[in-house]
């Protein structure tokens, strides 16, 4: 969006024409800013989720305590872990509901393909 806006803004400040590929390509522009959205919030997903499991590698084989924020179903849950501070899914007993505690294995994690697996 912002290519085509500057480059018809700058246009019109020097008193032309917008460009022809500005003109042209116009309807375009939704497609294309749609697009680019999408990949941006999937490159900021994984980042998040790649730092997640890196603050996680260390603690494979340990238990930590999380907080259920949200039911994803009868028995797995968007947790929130305090220290250090990661949000991510993992199984949880049945029944368990939003703002209890669940004690949780860090069974493994794959930094390079940013996975956490969890066991309750």
């Amino acid at each position: 969006m912002d290519r085509w806006s500057l480059a018809i803004c700058l246009a019109v400040s020097q008193g032309e024409p917008a460009p022809e590929w500005a003109r042209e390509s116009l309807d375009e522009l939704p497609d294309l800013m749609q697009q680019s959205g999408q990949r941006a919030s999937q490159l900021n997903a994984d980042t998040l989720n790649t730092v997640e499991a890196a603050l996680l590698h260390p603690l494979v084989g340990t238990r930590v305590d999380a907080t259920v924020i949200e039911l994803r179903g009868e028995d797995r849950a968007a947790v929130q872990i305090a220290e250090p501070a990661v949000t991510a899914s993992a199984p949880v007993p049945v029944g368990t509901a939003p703002g209890e505690t669940v004690a949780l294995t860090l069974e493994r994690v794959d930094v390079a393909k940013h996975e956490i697996e969890f066991a309750a």
